[in-house]
């Protein structure tokens, strides 16, 4: 997994063909001229009229992770440049015939937010039952405007999502991934329901 829109091609881990755009993902961060560069990069890729050339099946999905304005430039956990892929993710999405937004969803006692850890600091680890766990700011809790989708991608390629995958929800787990809790045995539930999709 990447930060600030990485791209990642998943044939593999579902029956349907997945192209993932990740928005953020802070387990990865880049240092900020190393992910501006990549942003860069990958806005000439998937922004504006450079959308890559995919062959899209009618069994492929588009998979958004986190595309959300905690993880945008301003947000409580901002990964550089992440705002400047949400108008490319509009372009991808309206070429896939099956759209799958992720949202980080945390209750405010998180057990992955240094808050909820006295003394602790943000991005210190500490151990947790299903092993070493990053300790974040509190970001994209429930309700706030910083779980809100950017707003470029909440009208277009949220607005066009067949389903919106809230991850993270559980106080005493994190959840990176689309398909599994940081616990890699509890299904988020993604799987199945691509599966199902064909």
């Amino acid at each position: 997994m990447g930060t600030g829109g990485y791209l990642e091609n998943a044939p593999g881990r579902v029956k349907a063909g997945c192209l993932v755009l990740m928005a953020g993902d802070p387990s990865a961060r880049l240092p900020a001229r190393a992910a501006a560069a990549e942003n860069a990069r990958l806005a000439g890729r998937i922004g504006g009229t450079a959308v890559p050339s995919l062959d899209v099946r009618c069994t492929d999905a588009l998979i958004i992770v986190d595309p959300q304005i905690d993880f945008c430039p301003g947000g409580a956990l901002a990964v550089v440049g992440g705002d400047e892929i949400m108008p490319g993710i509009n372009l991808m999405a309206g070429r896939f015939p099956l759209v799958v937004v992720t949202q980080d969803w945390h209750p405010a006692d998180h057990s992955s937010f240094a808050a909820n850890h006295p003394g602790a600091s943000p991005f210190s680890t500490v151990a947790m039952p299903y092993g070493p766990q990053i300790l974040w700011p509190d970001h994209c809790v429930q309700g706030t405007a910083g779980a809100d989708f950017h707003p470029t991608v909440a009208s277009g390629a949220v607005a066009k999502a067949h389903l919106v995958l809230r991850k993270g929800y559980r106080r005493e787990i994190d959840s990176y991934s689309a398909f599994f809790e940081n616990d890699r045995t509890t299904p988020t539930g993604l799987a199945g329901y691509l599966r199902e999709k064909g």
